[in-house]
């Protein structure tokens, strides 16, 4: 069996020309003129500049080390309370490990002390267009 088919062959051509044409529409509606910013909110200013090393609320100094123990108070798919047998939470047959979703990193992560301010933690910087109604794009870190 070829790879290449007449199906595909119009598929392909038919996504590069509306991927063109989406991204020509964005231009002419103000994204690419769009506001970058290191954080965003609903309320208007943020309270930390850009670069800020820690939250208010965080202590750097606090001491190191130590143990942490949690029972999981909700399981996802097909987590199981008492064992697993994989660290794939996301598969089809056997018990995934609970807790796997801690260790995925957002985009941006929320403000405890400020209403409805987000900053990026794995973006770099997130880019607002002037009216603020638009799709907001994020720019990840090298």
């Amino acid at each position: 069996m070829s790879g290449v088919s007449r199906r595909r062959v119009l598929v392909l051509g038919g996504s590069a020309l509306a991927a063109g044409w989406t991204r020509a529409g964005f231009a002419q509606s103000g994204v690419d003129a769009a506001h970058e910013a290191h954080g965003m909110s609903a309320f208007g200013d943020l309270k930390y500049p850009a670069g800020f090393a820690h939250f208010d609320y965080v202590n750097p100094a606090a001491p190191k080390g130590g143990v942490f123990s949690s029972v999981p108070w909700s399981r996802a798919y097909n987590q199981s309370f008492f064992t697993f047998n994989s660290l794939n939470s996301f598969i089809l047959k056997g018990d995934g490990a609970v807790g796997m979703d801690q260790t995925f990193a957002s985009l941006m992560v929320r403000a405890s002390d400020e209403p409805d301010a987000m900053y990026g933690l794995v973006a770099k910087s997130v880019r607002i267009s002037p009216d603020r109604k638009q799709k907001k794009s994020y720019r990840k870190e090298n």
